[in-house]
């Protein structure tokens, strides 16, 4: 076979790849064989010891592409040649200097396949997404030093601490306790430059985790020990919500994450109270949104500004709310949850997506709630329609009694 008519892809100074007809040139049997053992996760003893050139097959999830490799005289793995069938160039196309550090970090021909291999799994797997070299480059590619490093921190965490999200360790779920024993997840992705570029974190927070004075020295153990210090910043918090998830009838979020710091609690006759707490002051007073009949929530608003001097920070939230609105809130040991979660009195229904019904009749004789989008487009079908500026007028479904809503948007 001609060389001449190959055109050579420089990816580093001491490995070229290159495009090759389909037919390879002859070799030895030993020599097919052997290098088809290593590309098809076998072993070999005396691979790269005697033989100057190797060829083979490697079969990616049902396509087979034709592998080259060529030892200089120097005959260091370093410095060999790699040339590849057309549809392998095409599939390596911008990998060529991981390919080259690959076969640099590779203590023999053994291990190379070993990488070969993987890359090509991912590069294959990633073929049908958008600029899919660029997202396996960015996401996928790791080398061995990457793995061992990965592996000896992960040993100083525990690994009774530790579960793999995957088999590549790109995701590493850590677990830890608080003081109160309440469990807390921290999904860590290293970066393959690991540790020369920070991982990236994600946690259920009520604030964003962020790692801090991070450096090349610096190891997933103290990503651990970091996080097990910023659970220690919300344990008051945790504490006072966890006695509101308990003490109360909870409308809003339905199953609440650590990361929420808002609550949405039932009162009678149906209406709410909506609080928002902040975690930097969690038994400040807190926002506040009553939701409700105006005759429920109007005495509301007026009880929480003659009490509001009454707040004692030293004070749990519950006892504070209980003190200043002067309301003993139901708890599920005395009310039924279907005794607080009334349905929509137009869908019949009480979750409606993301939303409840939160918008309440005003009289006395009614107070039927109404999820927002479904009251604002029964009143708009009503001939007695009208609308002045955000508020629209019409008449309760239920009762035809006046009513007036304000549009909001949608939360």
């Amino acid at each position: 076979m001609a060389t001449d008519n190959r055109s050579q892809l420089h990816c580093a100074p001491a490995l070229a790849l290159a495009a090759f007809p389909t037919l390879l040139p002859e070799y030895s049997a030993p020599t097919h064989e052997a290098f088809a053992i290593a590309l098809a996760g076998g072993s070999t003893t005396d691979l790269g010891q005697a033989l100057s050139a190797y060829s083979g097959i490697v079969s990616i999830k049902g396509r087979e592409f034709r592998l080259r490799l060529e030892l200089s005289a120097s005959t260091r793995l370093a410095d060999a040649v790699v040339e590849g069938c057309p549809a392998l160039v095409q599939l390596l196309s911008g990998c060529e200097d991981v390919v080259a550090q690959r076969i640099k970090q590779s203590v023999d021909l053994n291990a190379f396949s070993f990488e070969l291999r993987d890359l090509l799994e991912r590069l294959v797997d990633a073929a049908d997404r958008p600029a899919a070299t660029g997202y396996v480059l960015q996401q996928g590619l790791r080398s061995s030093e990457f793995y061992t490093r990965v592996i000896e921190e992960l040993d100083a965490v525990g690994w009774h601490n530790v579960s793999l999200e995957d088999d590549t360790l790109s995701n590493i779920r850590f677990t830890a306790r608080d003081d109160r024993q309440r469990e807390h997840s921290l999904i860590v992705q290293p970066h393959p430059q690991h540790p020369a570029v920070p991982p990236t974190c994600v946690a259920a927070l009520p604030e964003p985790f962020r790692i801090l004075r991070w450096n090349s020295a610096s190891s997933l153990s103290n990503v651990f020990q970091q996080f097990q210090q910023a659970l220690q910043r919300f344990q008051q918090l945790w504490d006072d919500l966890d006695e509101i998830d308990a003490n109360t009838w909870v409308l809003e979020p339905e199953r609440p994450t650590r990361d929420c710091c808002h609550r949405r609690m039932a009162l009678e006759h149906n209406s709410s109270v909506q609080i928002l707490v902040n975690p930097k002051a969690v038994r400040a007073v807190p926002e506040c949104r009553f939701l409700g009949a105006d005759s429920i929530v109007n005495p509301l608003r007026d009880a929480m500004n003659d009490n509001i001097s009454q707040w004692d920070e030293t004070k749990p939230l519950l006892a504070n709310l209980g003190i200043v609105l002067n309301v003993q809130f139901p708890s599920p040991a005395t009310v039924s949850r279907e005794e607080v979660t009334v349905a929509c009195g137009i869908c019949y229904s009480y979750d409606l997506g993301d939303s409840v019904p939160d918008k309440v009749c005003d009289g006395p004789k009614c107070r039927q709630p109404f999820h927002q989008a479904c009251l604002i487009e029964w009143l708009r079908g009503l001939p007695s329609f009208q609308q002045s500026f955000n508020t629209i007028f019409g008449e309760c479904p239920n009762c035809s009694k006046p009513m007036a809503i304000k549009l909001m948007p949608a939360r």
